[in-house]
């Protein structure tokens, strides 16, 4: 024969079970909250990072053909720019 709880513990057993869940469900959203939080903040500095990257690139490029127009052609005069833009 199986052994019923009587009315009263079953609905005690069901409420802390409900309780239980309820707090684990917390945790879980919680998690998963601080989860997006980082993955946000991580792929926004990893977007930084990588234009930073590129931008390296970019002038590491130009020096380096800069260095060969000057081996190439060490006697010509070059025209320099300044950070803002405007030749000197």
């Amino acid at each position: 024969m199986t052994d019923l709880s009587p009315p009263a513990v079953a609905v005690e057993r069901s409420e802390a079970l409900r309780r239980r869940s309820r707090i684990v469900h917390a945790a879980c959203v919680t998690a998963a909250s601080e989860a997006a939080a980082r993955l946000f903040t991580m792929s926004r500095a990893y977007d930084a990072s990588d234009r930073s990257i590129a931008r390296q690139q970019t002038q590491l490029r130009k020096l380096q053909q800069e260095a060969i127009t000057l081996i190439a052609h060490p006697h010509q005069p070059r025209l320099v720019v300044d950070h803002q833009g405007a030749d000197t």
